[in-house]
């Protein structure tokens, strides 16, 4: 029994049996008082018979002297936290007698609570005000709240909720909550967002004040509040239905920690919304952007994505088949538009024709000729040409390789006519097609080219082909019928072409029978589905003396400027055949992100084009840093770490990778690595290994040129020698990693600055370190490490 009055007690939560106590200030006395209720002196089994306790007891430990503590509390780790004298914070450790103790200036010095789910993290009051601390942080409070309407007179964090702070105001019937889960993102947020709620545990009707409440300690969410009439009430608070979506579109609806409802992407719903998260996930998860041959092979033919893989697709196939430079038997530069080191090599069809500032003036005008190689029937057919749509041809996929000086002006326009469409279609145009059983579109280009022969060849495939889907569809009648018809109908339409070569030479056009001829032709061409059959009645029933029938340069540009305006206002991606991976093409990925949120895409066309200068361009940046942090957040390391290892093959080195870790010297703190690319703020002066052993401090270090293995004694700042092998005592200094190089260099052997067996390593928890090799055969061994005394 003491004369003044105690103001605060606690139990500690570790050990049990201590009890701290807090008292009013008194002249020569401690306020702060701990004391081991197992060890009293007391006979509790006499105290439990009789009306008094007579026993002896002497706190473990006292502090505070001349003091007055208005509340306290213990932490786990059993330091007492302490409001006194209505000014100050003192954090005191009952494992230590010192009298200095961290303590801070506030008046909020009410209330003291810990933070169960925390072992740093406290609040406390004074007024109307709330103050939130951390221990690590104890210079001032991280949180503030208030002011509020009335003075505090209780607060409880919640045992069984993080994050949840009650508070009791004064003269109130509600409890009034506060959620600050935000409150240590201070980067985003600079005040924290605190979510206020007040409960009210009677009906609205009844205005009872509540003096005091207490969360249950293991029930979630349950509270117990007593009235100033004595009236307790024991009742479980009501918790918000919050709804979530995760990163991997899951939809979850959650009450307190129980879920109501989830639905994830297998769900029917999804597949009725169509999420474009949902697509580019189960696309990333079935290896869409990890080898190009299959990527068109993903999408349907319908699918402008199909095109544009397609596309990239012949860019890189016929890059490995030419990467070397031929020449012709006559000695002629080989001109390939797909190489590796042709500037032209992913421009547009409208870079590769026209003038940039001028989208209708060409870059050479073409000649018109009338070509030897055609059929007697076409042999009037006027055609353009310019080595320019040589390019253009060849960039679509329907011509191998040409020779620059076929298109000098001194070769004979017959000539150029005849080696300019002699490879059209050529080989890798006519397989690719075959594989896809596009025998329609390989007859129609043949007929543009004057092979109709070949054409009709094709037209019978194409018949063929027809013939067995229709025996593989005899379950089904309807595509039975229609594949049927279009057997027939290719049949007749191959008879029809082959009977109009033959015969139009013959045909007098005084007597009307060529008019008749495209007459027919005019009124069958509506019943015709197939886009390629159609273009090859246009081609042979169209008299190219008109006009109308010629794509001149002026109605080829305005044409192509047409078609390529419709795609880009469509956002669709197959005008990347037009504008290519320039500026334009650049636009056209804004649109189709816009659009679409497909980033994904996107970014594997730009991986599978590289190098080129689009990929130092900010926003290009962004798109690729976007879809990597999806791959991070859908949990998809491998494919990520794939992308990066492609892209920064794909760059062919041309700028040395910014290094992100550092062995730093453990008396300047600089690196002590001298392979690093460092920023000009740090202090090591080495950035190439070849200087290494002219630095002062490593010239006698550095080993003889014949061995050419380089060592590092000391720091290249300070001077100071570095640690030594706890096997071997020679410095740890042997520089590790790779020369960089620019070009492409993917064998790496021969570029390691050390064999792994030279690097160095350490334990994570003593600290101690040695060569890798040597570490390696200790622990064969041995299981401890071996250093003396370490265990």
């Amino acid at each position: 029994e003491y004369p003044r009055s105690c103001n605060a007690l606690d139990f500690c939560q570790i050990d049990n049996n201590l009890l701290a106590s807090g008292f009013e200030r008194n002249k020569g006395d401690h306020s702060v008082m701990i004391w081991d209720i197992a060890h009293t002196g007391i006979n509790y089994n006499q105290a439990a018979q009789s009306a008094t306790i007579s026993g002896t007891t002497k706190p473990l430990h006292q502090s505070a002297p001349n003091d007055q503590v208005h509340s306290l509390r213990w932490f786990r780790n059993r330091s007492l936290i302490c409001g006194m004298n209505n000014k100050h914070l003192k954090l005191i450790d009952a494992k230590e007698s010192s009298n200095q103790s961290p303590c801070v200036l506030t008046k909020g010095v009410y209330g003291i609570t810990p933070d169960t789910h925390s072992d740093y993290r406290f609040a406390s009051f004074f007024e109307n005000y709330i103050y939130v601390w951390d221990l690590r942080y104890f210079e001032s409070p991280m949180i503030t709240i208030g002011p509020e309407p009335s003075s505090f007179v209780k607060l409880e964090w919640c045992p069984t909720r993080p994050n949840i702070l009650a508070a009791l105001l004064k003269d109130t019937n509600s409890i009034r909550l506060y959620d600050n889960k935000q409150y240590t993102n201070f980067n985003e947020f600079p005040e924290p967002c605190i979510l206020k709620r007040d409960i009210t545990p009677f009906e609205v009707n009844n205005s009872q004040i509540l003096s005091s409440f207490s969360w249950h300690p293991t029930n979630e969410f349950q509270m117990t509040v007593i009235t100033s009439n004595g009236v307790i009430r024991d009742f479980k608070v009501v918790d918000r239905i919050t709804l979530n979506w995760s990163p991997i579109s899951e939809i979850i609806w959650t009450h307190g920690k129980k879920i109501l409802q989830c639905i994830d992407s297998r769900d029917s719903i999804y597949k009725e919304i169509d999420d474009i998260a949902v697509r580019m996930r189960k696309l990333a998860k079935d290896g869409y952007g990890l080898s190009a041959e299959k990527l068109w092979q993903m999408f349907c033919k319908d699918n402008p994505l199909h095109f544009v893989w397609k596309w990239i697709y012949m860019h890189l196939s016929r890059n490995d088949q030419k990467n070397q430079p031929l020449k012709s038997s006559n000695e002629e530069i080989a001109y390939d538009i797909f190489s590796l080191n042709n500037t032209e090599r992913f421009f547009g069809v409208m870079d590769i024709l026209f003038v940039k500032e001028s989208p209708k003036k060409y870059l050479h005008p073409s000649k018109l000729i009338l070509p030897n190689n055609f059929p007697l029937a076409l042999s009037k057919k006027e055609i353009y040409i310019s080595f320019e749509r040589a390019k253009a041809l060849q960039y679509c996929g329907w011509s191998d390789r040409y020779f620059s000086s076929n298109f000098s002006s001194s070769f004979d326009e017959l000539a150029i006519s005849s080696k300019l469409y002699s490879n059209i279609p050529c080989d890798y145009f006519i397989s690719t097609n075959e594989n896809e059983h596009n025998y329609t579109r390989i007859a129609a280009i043949m007929v543009f080219n004057g092979r109709v022969s070949e054409a009709i060849e094709y037209l019978n495939r194409a018949s063929d082909f027809a013939n067995k889907n229709s025996s593989n569809n005899h379950k089904s009648n309807d595509l039975h019928s229609k594949q049927t018809d279009k057997a027939v109908s290719l049949n007749a339409i191959a008879l029809a072409l082959s009977t109009f070569i033959t015969t139009v030479d013959r045909i007098d056009k005084s007597n009307g029978s060529l008019y008749i001829w495209e007459e027919i032709c005019s009124k069958l061409k509506p019943k015709l589905d197939d886009p390629y059959i159609k273009a090859i009645f246009n081609f042979i029933s169209v008299d190219f003396n008109t006009d109308a029938g010629k794509y001149s340069e002026i109605i080829l540009a305005d044409f192509l400027i047409r078609l390529q305006n419709n795609l880009i206002e469509k956002n669709d991606l197959r005008a990347i055949l037009f504008t290519g991976l320039t500026e334009d093409g650049l636009e056209l990925f804004r649109r189709y992100i816009e659009s679409t949120s497909d980033v994904q895409t996107i970014s594997l066309i730009l991986l599978w084009t590289l190098p080129h200068s689009l990929c130092k361009i900010p926003i290009v940046k962004t798109w690729i840093d976007n879809y990597k942090q999806l791959l991070d957040c859908w949990r998809l390391w491998n494919v990520r770490a794939q992308f990066d290892l492609k892209w920064y093959e794909s760059m062919n080195y041309l700028e040395e990778p910014r290094q992100q870790i550092y062995i730093v010297c453990n008396y300047c703190r600089s690196p002590i690595s001298t392979y690093t690319q460092t920023d000009p703020n740090t202090k090591s002066p080495i950035s190439h290994p070849s200087i290494i052993s002219h630095h002062q401090y490593n010239r006698a270090s550095s080993a003889n040129s014949s061995t050419n293995k380089l060592r590092i004694c000391s720091c290249s700042s300070c001077g100071k020698t570095l640690p030594r092998c706890s096997l071997c005592l020679t410095q740890l200094g042997t520089p590790a990693g790779f020369h960089w190089r620019p070009g492409i260099i993917l064998d790496k052997s021969n570029r390691k600055l050390s064999p792994f067996s030279s690097w160095f390593t350490w334990c994570q928890t003593c600290r101690h370190g040695g060569h890798s090799v040597h570490l390696l055969d200790w622990f064969t061994e041995n299981t401890l490490c071996p250093v003396a005394g370490c265990k």
